[in-house]
């Protein structure tokens, strides 16, 4: 499945990674996200030239970004790796991922893969956020070094960070809700009177759910 085996890379990504960084209010910003694409490209380029695909010791340093309930890295093949924890009521729930790709540094990024569920608008928001020509302009910026300051740009571009918080916010919603029907439903049946068993069958169902 592929949650298996997303979790399976992410884990391998960060028990190699040589440091994370805990990425904190203005610091998460378009500026860090263009960071992070430049280093999976500069690390895909240098392995497509060395025809290298192992991790050599001439590789970049393996660095993941923790912002919030977020875990950005970088994964190979030139893929930026997202992890969005979600809680309820404060505590650990479901964990959700969704890989980014984009062909080169200064092009649009897109939705390679993912774990969020269907009844998400999952594309509407790709197509009205991640897909707006926001993060071209981000990156002509970054790599021209222009003075222009964010409120200077066009109000309409739109940056890829608003599409990962956007549906790191959509995922959470989402848990709570499926998880207060739950609760109210698992309430509902109690207060009529249950046996035993098929408390526990209403206890399994809201903890695996």
């Amino acid at each position: 499945m592929i949650s298996d085996r997303l979790q399976k890379e992410f884990a391998a990504t960060c028990t190699s990674q040589t440091q994370e960084i805990v990425v904190n209010g203005e610091e998460w910003n378009d500026g860090l996200l263009a960071t992070v694409r430049e280093r999976v490209h500069m690390e895909a380029h240098r392995k497509t030239m060395s025809g290298d695909f192992s991790s050599g010791t001439d590789s970049l340093e393996k660095i993941t970004y923790k912002v919030g309930n977020k875990v950005i890295c970088c994964l190979e093949g030139a893929r930026i790796g997202i992890q969005c924890k979600t809680f309820f009521p404060g505590e650990p729930c479901e964990i959700y991922y969704i890989v980014l790709q984009g062909k080169s540094f200064i092009e649009k990024m897109s939705i390679l893969e993912h774990t969020v569920p269907f009844v998400l608008p999952m594309r509407e928001v790709e197509n009205d956020l991640l897909s707006s020509n926001g993060m071209v302009s981000m990156a002509l910026i970054y790599l021209t070094g222009s003075a222009l300051s964010v409120s200077e740009t066009d109000l309409s571009v739109i940056r890829s960070q608003k599409f990962i918080d956007h549906m790191e916010e959509l995922l959470q919603a989402y848990l709570d809700q499926r998880k207060q029907i739950l609760v109210t439903f698992c309430g509902s049946i109690l207060s009529r009177g249950c046996t035993g068993t098929e408390l526990e069958i209403f206890i399994a169902v809201f903890h695996s759910t």
